[in-house]
């Protein structure tokens, strides 16, 4: 587990409320009213069902559930759902970042290394007040930012 610093920048959202969040929440409450049958009684199927669609909807999606955090030196890439995903980048070796949206798709934050190797990361639990922090705080930091999802 990660023991952050006090000047450790944490740009994270509430996954809960992002719109991924709120599609499973709203599933899994539709499922509670649609399964029991005329008896209200649930059969081993039904509750498996119940128990799998949700979990498969949380793994399926989660990918899109990162979040971020800023040290002296470091970016560390940290998933919601995934709590043991981690991938960490030497600020020395980031070329530039981008902020971007593909097609209907959750805000990404897109690094390019030196090497030109590029790696994507979905961040639907930010609202774009958080990631205009983040990218002040990489400007702040004589990164080059930029930013095609908003303005």
């Amino acid at each position: 587990m990660i023991t952050y610093t006090k000047d450790d920048k944490v740009f994270k959202g509430n996954p809960l409320f992002s719109s991924i969040g709120l599609t499973i929440i709203i599933f899994i409450v539709l499922i509670f009213f649609i399964v029991p049958d005329s008896d209200n009684h649930l059969n081993n199927h039904k509750a498996l069902i119940i128990l799998i669609i949700p979990i498969g909807l949380i793994l399926l999606f989660s990918y899109k559930l990162y979040y971020f955090i800023l040290t002296d030196d470091q970016l560390i890439i940290r998933n919601h759902v995934f709590i043991w995903i981690q991938r960490t980048y030497n600020l020395n070796n980031i070329e530039t970042f981008v902020i971007e949206q593909q097609y209907k798709q959750a805000i990404a934050l897109k690094i390019i290394d030196k090497n030109l190797d590029c790696k994507a990361y979905q961040a639907d639990s930010l609202k774009k007040r958080v990631w205009r922090e983040l990218i002040k705080e990489l400007e702040g930091r004589n990164f080059e930012v930029n930013n095609t999802a908003f303005k």
